[in-house]
């Protein structure tokens, strides 16, 4: 998730229904990664072959023809990457 939406600067019903249910999993909402910044963020750490899947195009991929109508929420996306070969340190 994006940033904005963990610390409430953008309100998105869903995150703050996670939010305060968030003491049945006991995990916080505390990490995101700027709107944009994927590719750049996940390349200093070491990885390559970065996708950025953000929610316009996991709704524009995945929610054709019946589910047309339906969509992804602003803020979720699915980072892909492979790690350099050679390794990294990943543990910034």
């Amino acid at each position: 998730m994006y940033p904005a939406l963990l610390d409430g600067t953008i309100k998105w019903g869903e995150v703050i229904n996670m939010r305060s249910r968030r003491w049945a999993s006991g995990e916080a909402l505390v990490f995101g990664i700027p709107e944009g910044a994927v590719t750049e963020f996940l390349e200093a750490r070491g990885f390559t072959h970065v996708q950025d899947a953000d929610h316009e195009f996991l709704s524009a991929t995945y929610l054709t023809g019946p589910n047309a109508a339906r969509t992804v929420a602003y803020g979720y996306a699915i980072a892909s990457a492979a790690v350099k070969p050679g390794g990294g340190d990943l543990s910034t």
